[in-house]
């Protein structure tokens, strides 16, 4: 279904318009599941096993950017029950939730199973509200960012969730509940850029300062979340329970050199977690004991080439990425790598860096 076509639910328009007429704003985790599924249909297949087979086919959208007005008050529950049934009629790529997430003028309406309604009195910036159609709008996904950031989210919660939205994954964090991991090599919401300037430009929107506060330990392309767990345990302050080590740039391109061609065959690498001044690639290898011996040859000329241009490779399976002490002798190893002297400048340091694992979920809570 391309935008051009006269029936498509999304308008092909590039302009801001007036969307006084719209009743249903779409904010908060829905708009970022909504963002998430029109740009991979794979979403939709998540939640909804017996969903045809043409879905998974890429369709073409377009979104125009709104001057619009915050609906007065809630739709009632049988126009909440039509519209969504239109949108799924005339976009069954779309994946969301229940109850969907809306914002409203004022007041606070009692949630339903099929809606839960939040009060937008901030004045909302132009170009963070999307046209769905003629009547549906939905946050921007740095506009959803700033209102899930409002509620009551803890600091490492809040985090896991931005790495996602700026890297190529997806969970249930920012997508649709499902009883698989998720969905790789996704198109990110956002990224670190786009964020710092919609937060800075928009200070007075509940928990945009609390994104900028977070920014400084976020990087973008991050491609699992095991990925993001590593990099946030390794990179974080002490203070959060972090080994103090610098959050690393997330599958930094690397450019062979000659000598490096000849060993991999290969004109650039991607490094995992990259540390580029100190020539380090910590790579997380999730699938190594399943791995078949070309692969393995594959991973070890790799390595060698790397280390042909002076670069330091350091693997982490994933049964050392679940344990504490494993994670310790990495953690010592990079620390050496980039030259960082050993510093205790906190207390139970200890709890602090477990603690931390279980918030990430390299280990469980028990």
């Amino acid at each position: 279904m391309g935008s051009s076509s006269k029936h498509s639910a999304f308008s092909s328009e590039n302009t801001t318009r007036s969307v006084s007429n719209v009743k249903v704003v779409f904010g908060f985790r829905t708009a970022l599941q909504i963002h998430h599924s029109m740009h991979d249909p794979r979403m939709r297949a998540l939640c909804d096993a017996t969903a045809p087979l043409k879905l998974l086919e890429q369709p073409a959208f377009g979104l125009s950017t709104c001057s619009v007005s915050i609906p007065q008050a809630a739709p009632s529950d049988a126009d909440l029950k039509n519209m969504l049934e239109r949108m799924r009629e005339r976009n069954p790529h779309l994946a969301f939730d229940r109850p969907v997430h809306l914002l409203v003028k004022r007041g606070r309406k009692h949630p339903t199973p099929r809606a839960a309604f939040h009060s937008c009195a901030s004045k909302i910036p132009s170009r963070a509200l999307l046209r769905l159609d003629e009547k549906i709008a939905i946050a921007s996904p740095n506009l959803a960012l700033c209102q899930i950031a409002s509620t009551q989210m803890d600091f490492v919660s809040l985090l896991l969730i931005l790495w996602e939205a700026c890297g190529t994954y997806c969970t249930s964090r920012t997508g649709v509940h499902s009883g698989g991991s998720g969905l790789f090599d996704t198109k990110p919401l956002t990224n670190t850029r786009s964020l710092k300037a919609f937060c800075s430009k928009n200070s007075h929107l509940r928990g945009s300062l609390k994104i900028a506060r977070c920014l400084r330990y976020v990087a973008d392309g991050s491609a699992s979340p095991r990925e993001t767990e590593l990099a946030l345990y390794f990179g974080l302050p002490e203070r959060y329970g972090g080994w103090n080590l610098g959050i690393p740039r997330m599958n930094e391109k690397v450019i062979a050199s000659e000598k490096a061609f000849a060993i991999a065959g290969r004109r650039s690498f991607r490094c995992d977690l990259c540390w580029r001044e100190a020539r380090l690639d910590v790579e997380y290898q999730s699938k190594q004991e399943h791995q078949g011996e070309a692969m393995r040859i594959s991973d070890s000329r790799r390595a060698n080439a790397l280390a042909a241009m002076g670069w330091t490779v350091i693997g982490i399976t994933n049964n050392e990425a679940s344990s504490l002490s494993a994670l310790g002798t990495i953690a010592n190893a990079i620390r050496k790598q980039l030259g960082k002297r050993a510093r205790r400048n906190v207390g139970n340091l200890g709890d602090r860096r477990l603690e931390l694992c279980r918030k990430l979920g390299l280990i469980p809570f028990w």
